[in-house]
């Protein structure tokens, strides 16, 4: 009777099949990936609020710009949304043995100069300590600072603080904004913030008119200087003139451009006025302000608006 042929390797058992060693592998990965995924999905829910309220406190308690506050629309420092500070020139100090050598000390964006009161007499010093600051953040095409019968009058184009249409403020806007408020808030007299737009007609149905756009303009500047910066509310006021102020004819898109702004008015003090202070208004039993927290006014979308809902 023929033996039956042996297997190879000898010992029984029936054959292997392929080897699953690769599952090992593949779990691994799927593993990676939904960890991945979990934590991408958990960054998306931030509470905006408490992290908009610390960027814009760091930036505060450093005394400088905000970079983190970077739209990636911003127009500041050639259009990246980061205004840089600018280092000074190097100061140049006497040694003790008379030799000369270069300090290393940068401008930290503080005022040199301190003012109470802006009066008619010093009126162009303030004017000449906001232009140097506004300089530091390279943002003087954007802003004007100007003496006129009123007081000092900061004129802020429009496209540093807002999209075309729109009231919500740029990170740019915070930028500027944040860099002369010390200022601002040193100072007694009364300030009116004046939105003003062009004639271009709003379409849409957020702002009816011109007057409604260049009013909620005024007072989303209003609010910050208010509620981010402590500027008493007792001394500024917010106003909107709509069309009716227009620095240039409107019949050419530099003209509407110039027309496109927010103008801080630091009254001058006169003779006999009374500048009141945050103090004055402890017992009126004021309501304070209410209602949406500032930071819903920031415009923190990184994308274009595709298309806007008013024209300025």
């Amino acid at each position: 009777m023929p033996r039956a042929r042996e297997r190879k390797g000898g010992g029984g058992g029936g054959e292997e099949g392929p080897s699953k060693a690769w599952l090992d592998s593949y779990a691994d990965a799927m593993t990676l990936l939904l960890a991945f995924f979990i934590l991408l999905y958990a960054s998306s829910l931030i509470d905006e609020d408490k992290f908009i309220e610390f960027k814009l406190g760091v930036a505060q308690a450093l005394g400088k710009p905000n970079p983190t506050l970077d739209g990636g629309l911003g127009i500041l420092d050639r259009g990246n949304g980061v205004a840089t500070m600018v280092s000074a020139p190097p100061i140049i100090t006497q040694n003790g043995d008379g030799s000369e050598g270069e300090s290393t000390q940068e401008h930290d964006g503080t005022s040199d100069q301190e003012f109470q009161e802006v009066t008619a007499d010093n009126a162009e010093q303030v004017a000449d300590e906001i232009r140097r600051r506004v300089a530091d953040v390279g943002a003087e095409p954007f802003v004007d600072v100007v003496n006129d019968p009123r007081g000092v009058v900061i004129r802020l184009d429009s496209q540093v603080l807002f999209r075309s249409g729109e009231a919500k403020m740029l990170p740019d806007g915070v930028i500027v904004l944040g860099q002369i408020s010390p200022i601002l808030l040193g100072i007694d007299n009364l300030m009116i913030i004046e939105g003003h737009t062009d004639n271009v007609p709003t379409t849409g149905t957020q702002w009816p008119t011109n007057w409604e756009l260049s009013t909620a303009r005024a007072t989303t500047v209003l609010r910050y200087l208010v509620e981010i910066e402590g500027v008493p509310p007792v001394k500024i006021s917010a106003a909107g003139f709509a069309d009716t102020r227009p620095r240039a004819p409107n019949d050419t898109a530099d003209g509407r451009a110039h027309n496109r702004r927010v103008e801080i008015v630091v009254l001058v003090a006169r003779e006999g006025d009374a500048i009141p202070t945050g103090e004055v208004v402890t017992d009126t039993g004021a309501d304070p302000l209410v209602g949406e927290s500032f930071t819903d006014l920031l415009d923190l979308n990184p994308d274009p608006v595709a298309t806007p809902v008013a024209a300025e």
